[in-house]
């Protein structure tokens, strides 16, 4: 490189001079061109040993004062930027002085967020850890039929179970448009372990009806609900079977002016015994 250098130096010695009315036209090309070769020799030896008058490293080329990499902006030490964003500190596990992530951390602050999770919180029917037993809930007895008149129709029948003994595993089962003879529906639960081994059913629905004629009335299509008194249901230490049966009901009111007739239908499910 030197003898390069001393080869361009001898160049512009050799080079005719400018006169000194400043006019260029009596210069020689070679001028022109030995002063951008001794420019790009400049450029190549920031490039490749670094500038003393930058402050650059000469073994890397890397700013001495921060020891980034030039090229990527990212820090040796910590890892920012070598394929993260520096700007944050995302891509290397993070750096905490500048707000990068940390795995361990979003982890834990998961793991406490479940810890204050209510009843309401968590997600319904998760399989439930270590032995179980199974709940049968069967409504019926279908079709459903109004003094032999009128018939009415489930829509749906809905259980809730709640364990007393942990609230948190409460489930629900559903029976949609069933079919006779009966609705039915199961969940499996673990076996209780405490003193508390007993649990709660709530039990509700919708029916309908398409009509048809009652007591040589005309009744129009129409909804209607079911209804069911909760019930407390006791371990057995075994799989259980609760049924319940089902008495549909068409109700008649005239409105105070006496010019229109109104009908609601309704469902009863009451509870049998074990």
């Amino acid at each position: 490189m030197s003898a390069l250098r001393h080869f361009v130096k001898n160049y512009v010695n050799r080079a005719p001079a400018v006169d000194a009315s400043g006019d260029t036209s009596s210069s020689s090309p070679n001028s022109e061109v030995a002063y951008q070769m001794s420019a790009d020799l400049s450029d190549e030896s920031d490039d490749q040993g670094g500038d003393p008058a930058t402050g650059g490293d000469p073994a890397t080329g890397d700013d001495p004062a921060t020891g980034d990499d030039p090229a990527t902006g990212g820090d040796p030490a910590t890892g920012d930027g070598q394929g993260g964003d520096p700007a944050t500190g995302d891509g290397q596990g993070g750096d905490p002085a500048t707000g990068g992530d940390e795995p361990d951390k979003d982890k834990d602050e998961d793991e406490d967020k479940d810890k204050d999770k209510t009843p309401d919180d968590k997600t319904p029917n998760e399989p439930p850890a270590g032995p179980t037993w199974t709940l049968k809930l069967d409504a019926g007895s279908l079709p459903l039929i109004v003094e032999g008149q009128l018939q009415i129709y489930l829509a749906e029948i809905t259980w809730t179970v709640t364990p007393n003994w942990d609230p948190t595993l409460r489930q629900t089962t559903s029976s949609i448009t069933p079919n006779p003879p009966s609705a039915s529906g199961s969940v499996q639960l673990p076996v209780p372990t405490g003193d508390v081994q007993n649990l709660t059913v709530e039990m509700s629905g919708k029916c309908f009806t398409r009509g048809g004629n009652f007591n040589d009335n005309t009744i129009p299509p129409m909804q209607g609900i079911v209804e069911a008194e909760s019930c407390s249901i006791g371990f057995t230490g075994s799989n259980l079977l609760v049924g319940w049966e089902l008495f549909p009901t068409l109700d008649h009111k005239i409105t105070d002016d006496q010019k229109e007739d109104r009908y609601t239908i309704k469902v009863t499910a009451v509870l049998q015994p074990q």
